[in-house]
């Protein structure tokens, strides 16, 4: 038993010590050692969260947790890990501004050796915080809510994101993916403003600063205003009114046309306005209402301005220009008044009214003087001097100008008296020349010289347009002479001037004609008269006889 033992002990030794194959080098040896067994090959891929904008699925970082081992994505979002060995793994994918996702259990066997292991796919989610902030209008713009508040990414990163403000301007982003991003507020009539970088924190919320609006007054209004008859066109001053986009009064003053008429007014906000234009001694002209938007300027506007017209009023009064015993009528009623200019070009046509019963006048439009000079304001009537009143014409209301004062014209009646046969005394003394009948206003007028001065002249020095008797008497020793024809009119520029003419003759009571008028004697009824009828004339008057 003993030798068995032995022999099977010896066979032993020899076949362990002379064996030429090493012990678990098989790949697929379990017993192998791990750098021994075959290895395998993950295989998967990586998608991103959709957002509204497709990112770049290349380059996503993928890893076994703990070994090592790493890959990254390629433009699909692909990836493969070479030489893992057989065991349970944890795959891991990374990618910024996205939440890291870990899929555990991946398991390789002994039996992938050699091939290629499929990894379940692995979807990143965007990293998430919030944005909030709060959008100002300029002071006294209505907080109306809807203002649009847009987010983007800073550095290209996943796309942008919309919302509109509450009625206090006030807006919130949720859900924001985590990074930089700048906003931006931009409302119809306002100009767009942006903040600056705004870094939003993975699950936190960042309050941005105010994002204060301004106003967009890049729209203007442009065009011509033209002054009618103007030398010049320059210098037309242009007013715009109206309401802009939010319903605010607006106001602009202060522009002026230039020379050919042209004007423009800029940095105005959407709205709807009208332009007016004013001139002096113009009537102002305003255009239609014209809808403006942010940004445009329209050119439509023309404006024409005609000389402005003012009312003028005014009175005539009548004077009796110190003419003794003349009154002037109490009826002022159709007196001619007319308007002219003193300067060319200020008035083409004078103006023509009559005065009412008691004497006031009116024009209704008088146009402005372009000169600045007055208009001339006469009137005149028969029998009286013509009157005359300067009015300036160039302000919106003219003042009453004072009365008209129409003087009566005084005449001065001039003659010559000699004695027929004089006998002592043969001066003139106690010789007296008189006039009576209707003066041109129908009222009665008498005059009495203050008697005869020499050589024999005599003289009524104011006698008023009319109808007269003219009657030249001495003492008792002498008739009268007259000239006794009535209605014929006394010019008031007119008299008898002294020399033209024969003197006027008086006879004595107790010498007889009868033989010097022989046939060419009448009846006093019908005896011969002269006119007096302005200084064009000459009055004759034939001796009467002492007795018939």
């Amino acid at each position: 038993m003993f030798e068995r033992f032995g022999v099977a002990a010896v066979c032993a030794a020899f076949v362990a010590g002379c064996s030429t194959s090493p012990q678990h080098q098989n790949p697929f040896d379990p017993l192998s050692p791990p750098g021994v067994q075959a290895t395998a090959t993950l295989a998967g891929a990586v998608s991103l969260e959709p957002i509204t904008t497709a990112p770049s699925l290349a380059g996503i970082q993928v890893s076994l947790v703990g070994t090592g081992l790493t890959a990254s994505t390629d433009a699909t979002g692909a990836y493969r890990i070479a030489n893992v060995p057989p065991g349970s793994y944890a795959v891991q994918a990374a990618q910024g501004g996205w939440v890291t996702q870990t899929l555990s259990g991946i398991a390789v066997a002994l039996s992938d050796g050699e091939k290629t292991v499929q990894v379940p796919p692995i979807q990143l989610r965007v990293a998430r915080g919030a944005l909030s902030g709060q959008v100002l209008l300029p002071p006294g713009a209505p907080q109306l809510a809807g203002t649009l508040v847009q987010i983007a990414p800073s550095l290209g990163g996943p796309g942008a994101f919309n919302t509109v403000t509450d009625g206090a301007g006030n807006f919130v982003f949720s859900g924001v993916p985590a990074g930089s991003w700048i906003a931006t507020a931009s409302r119809a009539g306002y100009l767009a403003t942006s903040s600056a970088n705004l870094a939003v924190p993975l699950g936190g919320v960042l309050a941005a600063p105010a994002l204060s609006l301004a106003y967009d007054t890049t729209a203007s209004l442009a065009g011509t205003c033209t002054a009618t008859g103007a030398a010049s066109q320059a210098g037309s001053a242009i007013a715009v009114s109206g309401t802009d986009f939010n319903g605010a009064a607006v106001a602009v003053s202060g522009v002026t046309t230039l020379a050919n008429g042209n004007f423009l007014v800029a940095s105005l906000r959407a709205g709807n306005y009208a332009v007016s234009c004013s001139r002096l001694s113009f009537a102002s002209g305003s255009s239609a209402p014209v809808q403006l938007a942010a940004g445009q300027t329209s050119t439509g506007v023309s404006i024409v301005l005609q000389v402005a017209t003012v009312p003028l009023t005014g009175s005539v009064v009548l004077s009796a220009n110190g003419i003794a015993g003349f009154v002037p009528e109490t009826d002022l009623s159709g007196i001619t008044v007319t308007l002219s200019a003193t300067a060319p070009g200020d008035l083409p046509t004078p103006l023509n009214t009559v005065t009412g019963a008691g004497g006031a006048f009116s024009f209704p439009a008088v146009p402005w003087s372009l000169s600045g000079a007055s208009y001339a304001l006469r009137a005149r009537r028969p029998g009286y001097l013509p009157g005359s009143i300067p009015v300036p014409v160039n302000a919106p209301a003219i003042p009453a100008p004072g009365p008209i004062a129409l003087s009566a014209a005084p005449t001065a009646v001039t003659g010559a008296v000699a004695l027929a046969n004089p006998q002592p005394p043969a001066s003139n003394a106690q010789v007296v020349a008189s006039i009576s009948g209707v003066a041109f206003n129908g009222t009665s007028f008498a005059q009495t010289s203050a008697g005869v001065g020499g050589p024999g002249t005599w003289s009524l020095p104011a006698v008023p347009a009319g109808s007269y008797t003219l009657t030249v008497s001495g003492s008792s020793t002498y008739l009268p002479a007259s000239f006794p024809r009535a209605g014929r009119r006394l010019r008031r520029s007119g008299g008898l001037p002294a020399g033209r003419g024969q003197p006027l003759l008086l006879d004595r009571r107790d010498h007889r004609l009868e033989r010097t008028l022989h046939a060419r004697e009448r009846a006093p009824s019908s005896r011969p008269s002269s006119r007096l009828h302005g200084d064009r004339e000459q009055a004759w008057l034939h001796r009467w006889p002492a007795h018939r």
